[in-house]
């Protein structure tokens, strides 16, 4: 990939997103992607992530607007759970 070149010349240049909008996200792959991100650039993924706040854009995700913040504190916390985890499994509870 050749926007990962770049980790390979430098040691200081570190990689920050926009914001991502984390409950419009399948949690787990999000962290997947992140993760392997972040090993690629030996720690240089900075992320920006926000709840969002476009009603319409949840109404046709089938999440109810009303439970945005909820939703965003499960996927923040499963998410951080398996970019910071050093096992291959992790174990969570949520009502989402």
């Amino acid at each position: 990939n050749p926007d990962l070149e770049l980790f390979k010349a430098t040691e200081h240049i570190e990689l920050v997103t926009g914001v991502i909008i984390l409950p419009q996200r399948q949690t787990v792959l999000f962290a997947k992607q992140a993760s392997e991100i972040d090993l690629l650039s030996k720690g240089r993924l900075r992320l920006g992530l926000g709840t969002g706040w476009n009603y319409t854009e949840y109404q046709a995700l089938g999440i109810p607007f009303e439970i945005l913040l909820k939703h965003f504190t499960a996927s923040y916390s499963a998410s951080r759970a398996a970019l910071t985890s050093a096992d291959d499994m992790i174990n969570l509870r949520s009502g989402f």
